[in-house]
């Protein structure tokens, strides 16, 4: 075993001293004496590594030795190839940018995703329990409270004829809903809009005109907004929406934000436009196609209407579409 290791420390001093000339000096002065040294410490390595060789991979000896060497010989530039790379692709990384999170309950995480038609809370009840008078007020005030809940723009439009209520309780606790309602959706919309005009980069800039057009979407869905801002918030909306379609020009989610804001104008032309081109860019033909089957609706091209349905019907599997889709593409089943 002596022989091996007298190999083995031959080669750390011949490629140390190699690495020690290249570093001195000019590189091409040094670079013949480098690679001198180094093939030297390349064939004793070989020597010592062919010590340990199988049996059968030792002979011939001289062809053996010599591809050990080759190998150790170039091992070092393929090396120093895959060390450039690996340092082109780290370089070519974008810095990640930390996107905003809510927390949501452990409940919501795996709550039913499948839309089901069935009674919820009992609406009768409670829209009858929010216009009743005379109906005891504790009761009142827990069907307020349960609308609060659902926040759908029935519920908060139920919520909003409170504030005319006779009884004082009533009207004090409407207004702190919408009072509350309404401080939230602002601190969001100020949070995302300081965000969107200190931002520099433009995708995350986009991203942060989508949400505001988004959040000001929910003031005109919900109908917190008095309907003397709404003329107001839809053009807040376009603005923000117009942005963002200048970064992300095929994002189907914007042409129907844009198309739903068309439809509140009342500009049932752009609305359609806007819809057929959500359409064309991938939209969820449960967002697009009702929208675009009620404008074909109210302006008379029922054939149109007709073809939507026919040719889509799986809107079906939309409980709230059935009995729609079931009455225009003739099928009853």
């Amino acid at each position: 075993m002596m022989l091996p290791a007298i190999f083995f420390i031959l080669s750390l001093v011949c490629e140390a001293f190699a690495i020690y000339v290249l570093v001195q000096g000019e590189i091409e002065l040094y670079v013949e004496v480098f690679l001198a040294f180094h093939l030297f410490a390349s064939v004793s390595i070989a020597f010592c590594i062919w010590f340990f060789l199988p049996e059968k991979y030792k002979y011939p000896t001289k062809y053996s030795v010599a591809l050990l060497a080759l190998f150790n010989f170039v091992a070092p530039i393929f090396a120093l190839l895959a060390f450039m790379i690996y340092i082109y692709i780290w370089r070519s990384f974008k810095e990640s940018v930390e996107l905003d999170y809510e927390k949501v309950g452990y409940g919501e995480l795996f709550e039913e995703r499948i839309a089901l038609s069935k009674r919820r809370f009992g609406e009768s009840s409670l829209n009858m329990l929010a216009k009743r008078d005379n109906a005891p007020v504790d009761l009142r005030l827990k069907a307020f409270t349960l609308l609060k809940e659902l926040q759908t723009p029935k519920s908060i439009g139920l919520i909003k004829e409170g504030l005319k209520d006779k009884n004082d309780e009533i009207r004090l606790y409407s207004f702190s809903v919408i009072d509350s309602l309404e401080k939230e959706l602002n601190d969001k919309i100020h949070e995302t809009l300081q965000k969107y005009k200190d931002e520099t980069n433009d995708k995350m800039k986009a991203q942060y005109a989508e949400q505001l057009a988004k959040l000001y979407w929910e003031y005109i869905y919900t109908g917190i907004s008095d309907l003397e801002l709404r003329k107001f918030l839809c053009d807040k909306v376009e603005f923000y929406a117009k942005k963002a379609v200048r970064k992300y020009s095929k994002d189907p989610d914007l042409f129907v934000l844009l198309g739903k804001v068309e439809l509140k104008r009342g500009d049932i032309e752009k609305a359609k436009l806007y819809f057929q081109k959500a359409v064309e860019n991938g939209a969820s033909e449960y967002r697009a196609l009702p929208f675009l089957a009620e404008i074909y609706y109210y302006g008379g091209e029922f054939g149109k209407v007709k073809e939507i349905f026919s040719k889509h019907r799986h809107l079906k599997l939309d409980p709230y579409l059935y009995p729609i889709v079931s009455l225009w593409d003739g099928n009853h089943e």
